[in-house]
């Protein structure tokens, strides 16, 4: 495993996400205040980019059918089987990073 630099913080604006690259995934990386989350990037429902919705109380709301996914699980609350992958995201200094496999 290791750590991919993703971009520079300043290019995250608030409860909003963008899509990266993580080791060729796309993945989706929001920002929280001074913490940043990341899950895959494709909503399970119908393929959206999820780096297109927005973050709202600890659970990322897809932009398409407004599915929520939890960040810290990445489990939606009320479909069992609609799940997507969390990563583990970094701020170092001004830039984000992502632990790839």
């Amino acid at each position: 495993m290791s750590w991919v630099r993703v971009g520079d913080a300043a290019l995250w604006k608030y409860r909003r996400g963008r899509q990266v690259d993580v080791g060729g995934v796309k993945v989706a990386v929001f920002r929280d205040g001074d913490r940043y989350v990341a899950v895959s990037d494709t909503c399970p429902h119908m393929g959206a980019s999820l780096a297109d919705g927005r973050l709202d109380d600890g659970k990322i709301q897809c932009s398409w059918h407004e599915w929520r996914y939890d960040v810290a699980t990445g489990q939606c609350p009320l479909r069992e089987w609609a799940k997507v992958r969390v990563y583990e995201v970094e701020r170092r200094g001004d830039g984000v990073w992502v632990r790839s496999e």
